[in-house]
């Protein structure tokens, strides 16, 4: 017989909100899970082309080389250790780079209380 998995499913904070009925939007919830260290702010290099203004500026008054003109930086969202007993970090369907969290239903009212 197939072994069957006792992890726990994940969901988006979005959803979670919803189904416990909160009238928190996810933007607030992450900026105080980012204050009580839930959360933090991890950064990956991207490819994708800098706007032509800020590219400007940037190799005006920073000197920056003309060959990282096109680098930026990107900001993302992963759980901390702490955070880990709410959830794990997925990976970003959207980017292999980079992670985003999903939270147990089972823990979401304790994460609540926190906020």
């Amino acid at each position: 017989m197939p072994k069957y998995s006792d992890e726990q499913h994940t969901y988006s904070l979005t959803h979670l909100l919803k189904k416990f009925g909160s009238k928190l939007s996810a933007k607030k919830v992450n900026q105080k899970l980012l204050e009580i260290g839930i959360l933090e702010i991890k950064t990956r290099k991207s490819r994708q082309k800098k706007e032509t203004s800020q590219m400007l500026l940037e190799i005006e008054f920073n000197n920056i080389e003309e060959n990282n003109k096109y680098k930026t930086i990107r900001e993302f969202k992963s759980l901390t250790e702490k955070g880990l007993k709410f959830g794990k970090n997925l990976i970003n369907p959207n980017n292999e780079l980079q992670t985003q969290p999903h939270y147990y239903e089972s823990s979401f009212a304790e994460l609540l209380k926190l906020i």
